[in-house]
């Protein structure tokens, strides 16, 4: 087996993002993952008339690894093995993805599509809620599953890997 690439990793400012698809055998796969390459996009370049902040998240990130030294981070690198140690590492990841619902870009919308059967879309919307606390996703949830929204998490949560049909939801019943 060969190297799963997972991460992009900002060595300067020891911050990772990790791919919307998970992990991938290949850089270039890594490379096109939509949230990577649009997040990356943002981070790397500084505030101008194209790139200016559209809410609290853009407004920290937009340009924030500017200058800074960046890597794939693999499956095999010493780096990602030492995970549970990396103090100080930050994951970004949610936090790239709401500056990307700021910007109103489809693929971050597209996480929406099917929540109501899909376990995967509603688990990273709601691990991404839990770790920033974003006013704004939280008000797309509750506009796509209702105020209850979070019981629709907890069950996708508790049931990982288990496709369940729309009657299988605790709202449901």
């Amino acid at each position: 087996m060969g190297q799963d690439f997972v991460a992009l990793a900002n060595e300067t400012k020891k911050e990772y993002i990790k791919p919307y698809v998970g992990f991938t055998s290949s850089v270039f796969a890594l490379m096109n993952d939509w949230l990577i390459s649009k997040s990356t996009l943002y981070l790397v370049t500084s505030s101008h008339n194209s790139f200016k902040p559209r809410g609290e998240f853009s407004e920290s990130l937009i340009g924030s690894w500017s200058n800074s030294e960046l890597k794939w981070i693999g499956d095999y690198d010493s780096l990602w093995d030492q995970r549970p140690r990396m103090k100080g590492w930050v994951d970004i990841t949610f936090d790239a993805y709401i500056m990307l619902l700021e910007y109103g870009y489809d693929e971050a919308f597209a996480a929406f599509e099917d929540l109501k059967i899909n376990y995967k879309k509603i688990t990273f919307l709601g691990d991404a809620y839990e770790s920033t606390g974003s006013g704004l996703l939280n008000m797309y949830l509750e506009e796509r599953l209702g105020v209850d929204w979070l019981s629709w998490y907890q069950f996708a949560k508790s049931s990982p890997g288990e496709y369940h049909s729309i009657s299988d939801w605790p709202i449901i019943r």
